[in-house]
């Protein structure tokens, strides 16, 4: 609970920082935490132009999560031996 809250703060103020509108952080942050199915889902709740960016940055997100953890892994790996 305590990272979707970090989450949360750090996505408002940088939204209120670069001037973004509520329904892109929205989806931004739905799109980090919820994953492909929802992302899409919450764009289309602020506007219909938001879904197929919803569904770009899940699918980003799950590419690059998946391939940054596994180098996260093998870092670690390296680090304690």
């Amino acid at each position: 609970a305590a990272s979707a809250v970090l989450h949360g703060c750090l996505m408002l103020a940088a939204g209120r920082w670069l001037r973004l509108p509520l329904g892109l952080l929205a989806t931004a942050s739905q799109a980090n935490f919820g994953g492909v199915i929802s992302a899409p889902l919450v764009g289309a709740v602020y506007h219909e132009r938001l879904v197929p960016i919803g569904l770009c940055l899940a699918l980003l997100g799950n590419a690059l999560g998946t391939y940054l953890g596994l180098l996260s892994a093998s870092l670690s790996r390296l680090i304690n031996t």
